[in-house]
Parts: structure tokens; C-alpha cells; sequence
């Protein structure tokens, strides 16, 4: 994309935008989040199938004897514990994959999806600890009412690419993307309440038809083949629909720093100055852990004629 292109944008062109990157960037945003969704999906499956899911219990009422098998509530929370890990994992490593690989497409570099993946393994940690942390808070505040619930899904909902662009780490990174999301909070909704009804209407109408594949597979094969169609079936739509998602996050994580930085005319004048730096927001604050930029930075690699460089920093160096 050129520099043009980084304006304010509204509802309806955030996701124009997000939903052309991802076509663009397909078999990259798929091959990345393939190489996450599918083994954490398998182990899953092998967890599921070797725990114990269920209980007997036999009941005698007179002469009659009564047999009933129920799932046993340790199981129960088991299970939904370590499908939140799983959902971490896959936060992490999938959708930070996904925003390096939007973010730099959009701001007119290539990324392929090994330098992604790898980019967002090296970032883990602290991406998941974003991650928890959001949560626990959006969902405490859920608990206490939905409307704080909802105010602080949304207010900490670019804190990824905050710390994937700018190395801003745990409460910090909330903070900042709270802060970017104030005073735009309800196009912030807006645009996430679509994206969540279209991503919600793909998974149902896959839902439906991962049903029906269960059920026809469940007359035919074993109950375990059964259960790695399904659970493979299922990956395979989240590999589809995660990349969405994440475009959707990255764009406006621009938009508000456009909007609110003038990102766009600070990333020309920085490229022509710095190459290859990381662009910070425009205050005379700066963000924690983020990096100086007062020297010139050189490229990490020779680009070719008429390309730009990325603002990502140290690329292919794992951070400390």
C-alpha cells in the first residue's frame, strides 16, 4: 500500500480493508496459523480421548436397578482449563503471526509466514500475559455488570499489535491501547460487533456442517476416527477464521494512530530519516520498554528497488 492509503478510516473501510489483505495474504495468514491451530488441535484430541469423561452411577429404587453416566465435575473443569490454554496459545502464536503478517502488507513490505511465526514465538511470553491479563479483567468486569465487561474487551482490544509493533509489554501495553481506543470507543465497538457477527455466522454455518459430518461419520467409522475428523474439521475453520480477526485488530490499531499521531506523515518522515526503525506514538512521553529512535537505525537487510523497509525492530532476534 502507499502512504496515501493511511488515513482515517470508517467502519465499512476497516473492514474493506481487513477482508483485501486477507485475501492478498491467504496462504500466508493460513500457512502460519496451520502450523499453531493443527498440533495444539491433535493434542487436544489425544487429551480428550485418554481422560476419563464420565461416571456411573447405579441406583436401586425397590426391585429396580437404575444406570446412569454422567461426566464427573473434575473432568469437567479440567477440560476447560486446559481448553483455555490451548485458546492462549493459539491467541498468541496464530494472531500474532496473522498482525505481522497484515501489518507489514499494509505498510507495503512482504513477510512470509516462517519470519511471522517466528516474530510472534519469540514474543510469546509477553503476548500471553497481555492476554490473560485482558481477560481476566474483561471478564471480572463482566461478572460485576456486562457493560464494564463489554467497555474493557473493547478499550483492550489492539493491546497485541501495541506490543508486537511497539515493544510495549503487560500493563503497560493495556494501558496504551485503552488509551488509543478513548474517544473512538464506539467505532471501536462498532467495527468488532460486525466482525464478531460475520465470524460468528462462518462458525455456525461450519458448526452445521461439522455436525452433520459427525453424525454421518459416527454411522460409518469408529467413535475415535469420529472424533479426529471433527476435531481436525474444526482446526481447519479456525486456521480460516482467526486471520480475520486479527486483520481487523491491526487495521484499526493504525486507524487510531493515524487518527490520533499522525502515523501516517511521522512513518514518511521517519522512513526517510531512520530506515528500518520502529515508529513511536507522537508524544514527548515515552511508552514504556519502547525503543529510542534519536539514531539512525540501519536496514537489517538490503531491499530492493523501491521497496520499504518494515517498522518492525530485530526482526529475527529473540528478545531477552
Amino acid at each position: 500500500m502507499e502512504y496515501e492509503h493511511l488515513r482515517p478510516l470508517g467502519v465499512g473501510e476497516v473492514l474493506d480493508s481487513s477482508f483485501r489483505l486477507y485475501r492478498k495474504r491467504f496462504g500466508a495468514l493460513v500457512a502460519a496459523c496451520a502450523i499453531v491451530v493443527i498440533p495444539l488441535a491433535l493434542v487436544q484430541l489425544i487429551v480428550t480421548i485418554s481422560t476419563p469423561t464420565t461416571t456411573t452411577t447405579i441406583t436401586r429404587f425397590g426391585n429396580d436397578v437404575y444406570r446412569s453416566t454422567t461426566v464427573s465435575n473434575g473432568t469437567q473443569l479440567f477440560m476447560f482449563l486446559f481448553g483455555l490454554l490451548i485458546s492462549g496459545f493459539n491467541i498468541a502464536l496464530a494472531q500474532g503471526a496473522s498482525m505481522r503478517i497484515i501489518a507489514d502488507h499494509y505498510l507495503g513490505t512482504e513477510t512470509s509466514w516462517k519470519t511471522s511465526l517466528g516474530y510472534a514465538f519469540t514474543r510469546f511470553g509477553s503476548i500471553l500475559w497481555i492476554v490473560v491479563l485482558g481477560g481476566l479483567a474483561w471478564i471480572l468486569g463482566g461478572m460485576i455488570c456486562v457493560i464494564p465487561g463489554i467497555y474493557l474487551y473493547v478499550a483492550f482490544s489492539v493491546a497485541i499489535p501495541v506490543r508486537l509493533i511497539e515493544e510495549t509489554r503487560g500493563k503497560q501495553a493495556l494501558g496504551r491501547s485503552r488509551a488509543l481506543v478513548s474517544g473512538r470507543w464506539w467505532a471501536t465497538f462498532s467495527t468488532l460487533l460486525v466482525i464478531l457477527l460475520i465470524t460468528t455466522t462462518l462458525t455456525l454455518l461450519a458448526a452445521v456442517f461439522v455436525g452433520g459430518s459427525t453424525l454421518f461419520l459416527a454411522n460409518t467409522t469408529s467413535s475415535t476416527a469420529s472424533q479426529v475428523a471433527t476435531q481436525l474439521i474444526t482446526a481447519g475453520i479456525n486456521v480460516m477464521v482467526t486471520p480475520i480477526s486479527a486483520a481487523v485488530a491491526t487495521i484499526i490499531y493504525f486507524d487510531l494512530r493515524v487518527r490520533k499521531e499522525g502515523f501516517d506523515l511521522a512513518l514518511m518522515i521517519q522512513r526517510l530519516d531512520q530506515p528500518g526503525a520502529i515508529v513511536q506514538p507522537a508524544t514527548t512521553t515515552p511508552w514504556p520498554d519502547s525503543r529510542t529512535t534519536s539514531e539512525p537505525t540501519a536496514p537489517s537487510r538490503d531491499l530492493p528497488a523501491g521497496s520499504r523497509p518494515s517498522p518492525w525492530a530485530d526482526i529475527d532476534t529473540p528478545e531477552p
